[in-house]
């Protein structure tokens, strides 16, 4: 399970670009009516979550979990959003949850410079080198779920360290 930082939309290309990896994309239901990215998103196996309904987005990631087999990759932006100053925000709980759940390793990657590539709210490609830094994988056990807060600051510390 690859848990990363989210700083531009160029973010998306380059993590499947570089890490090599079957990904199936966990985001936000909204990000499926854009045209075409929507399109690509759906046939790529992506799972859409409902974030304004916590019932539904909980249901989604159990089945999610029934459905992704050992050969695919989740991915979480576990900020939830896009960073608007290139800070790490704190991160959501459900990414953790879901390897905790599942038993699933978290690989921590840290995205450097992509805010200067293209900015949070724009359109506006600039020239520039993006740096993906892959951590050491975090290995955690099921029974960890009372050690969740310090699964998930261990995490963001990782990513945040490397900025």
């Amino acid at each position: 399970m690859v848990v990363a930082n989210h700083q531009s939309m160029a973010d998306i290309p380059v993590i499947h670009g570089h890490l090599g990896l079957n990904i199936k994309w966990i985001m936000k239901k909204e990000l499926g009516k854009i045209p075409i990215f929507g399109s690509a998103c759906h046939q790529l196996g992506c799972i859409y979550i409902d974030r304004a309904n916590h019932d539904a987005a909980i249901k989604t990631i159990r089945e999610a979990q029934k459905k992704i087999s050992r050969k695919a990759s989740v991915l979480f932006f576990a900020e939830g959003t896009r960073s608007r100053d290139g800070n790490v925000m704190p991160f959501k709980k459900g990414a953790f949850r879901f390897a905790i759940e599942t038993g699933l390793p978290i690989l921590p990657i840290t995205i450097k410079n992509s805010i200067h590539v293209l900015p949070s709210d724009s359109l506006d490609l600039t020239p520039g080198n993006i740096e993906i830094i892959v951590h050491h994988p975090i290995h955690i056990a099921k029974h960890h779920m009372d050690h969740l807060d310090e699964i998930i600051e261990h995490t963001r510390r990782t990513i945040s360290k490397a900025l």
